[in-house]
């Protein structure tokens, strides 16, 4: 989507295809990039702005909320249609087919319940939430294809890589994505090659997670059942 507006260094810009939101504006600098809402202007997202830039940002938006509100978002495709259509598994992925055509893959060692659970479990699948979400009922895991798009990991890992939010009434600052997405799928990939590889040499590979120390009945039990 080509730019709508410059003010000194800052750059707003729309994406051509960002269905399914509402009314939104883009705000780069650099490798800085901040993303709000124009109806009512708020921040929704912010990736390596400081607060008083974000101050500075906002009241930028309030200032030019006509112009960004008649420029683009009139004209982005809404053709898009995120529900789920079918879901498939390999040893290292997760991957969602949506209604629209498009497939999404993430790895599945993103989400512990869904790899530590059996081929059958995973298979058992559900489709919730208006056709937006996916429900495994014999562990009681959910997604949503919202969350697999932003390439989001379970909880339990995104809590590691987030930050307390600005004492602000119309800001919450989010994780940094640009250092954090990379490095979680680095961490897979190198996660995945060192069990291919422990299995090449004939070792079994059991993974447990954090989350799991607080049922440590359930821990043992899937030792025993491991080992045996």
């Amino acid at each position: 989507m080509p730019t709508v507006l410059r003010i000194g260094l800052y750059r707003f810009h729309f994406y051509s295809h960002e269905p399914n939101e509402p009314p939104h504006i883009h705000i780069d600098r650099d490798n800085s990039s901040a993303k709000f809402w124009l109806e009512n202007p708020a921040l929704a997202r912010n990736l390596g702005f400081s607060a008083k830039e974000l101050n500075k940002l906002h009241k930028l938006v309030q200032e030019n909320q006509q112009h960004l509100l008649g420029h683009g978002m009139g004209i982005l495709a809404l053709s898009a249609d995120e529900r789920v259509k079918d879901v498939r598994f390999t040893d290292e992925l997760l991957s969602v087919d949506l209604a629209d055509g498009r497939t999404i893959s993430v790895p599945i060692l993103w989400y512990p319940r869904l790899l530590n659970a059996t081929p059958q479990q995973r298979s058992n699948w559900e489709i919730c939430g208006a056709g937006y979400g996916i429900h495994w009922p014999e562990i009681d895991e959910d997604l949503s294809t919202e969350g697999l798009l932003r390439g989001s990991p379970a909880p339990a890992i995104q809590r590691r890589s987030s930050y307390k939010g600005l004492k602000t009434d119309n800001f919450k600052a989010c994780f940094n994505a640009t250092y954090w997405l990379p490095k979680l799928q680095r961490n897979t990939e190198r996660d995945v090659r060192h069990q291919r590889e422990l299995n090449e040499l004939g070792w079994g590979v059991l993974v447990l997670w954090e989350c799991e120390t607080q049922k440590p009945d359930a821990i043992a039990e899937k030792i025993k059942s491991f080992l045996s």
